[in-house]
């Protein structure tokens, strides 16, 4: 595997079924590369539909998450429950909405 592929094996997967084990500290893993992705914003665009980059930034922060795991217990089975909302593509990253603009009713 690769040192990124290593690196979000134990930070995406190894660690968060680290976390549920009472008492456990789980620090970050440490060496390999971290995933980095960046965004090119148009301008214009942007100015057109009054979004700043703020905007984009805190919307990509705030919907790409890695959220700790548990378990569900169903009748009498103990589920592992995963939460991963972080897109799971690139090209997915463009469908996260970044502004809500509160519209106006005429009557």
């Amino acid at each position: 595997m690769s040192e990124q592929a290593l690196n979000d094996q134990g930070f995406n997967f190894l660690r968060p079924q680290l976390i549920t084990v009472p008492g456990a500290v789980i620090p970050y893993p440490y060496g390999g590369k971290q995933r980095q992705v960046m965004i090119n914003m148009d301008q214009n665009q942007m100015q057109a539909k009054g979004v700043a980059p703020t905007e984009v930034l805190n919307a990509v922060n705030a919907q790409n998450l890695i959220l700790p795991t548990g378990t569900a217990k169903v009748a009498e089975s103990e589920l592992d429950v995963r939460m991963n909302v972080a897109p799971r593509t690139i090209d997915a990253l463009n469908d996260i909405p970044i502004k809500q603009v509160a519209t106006r009713l005429s009557i």
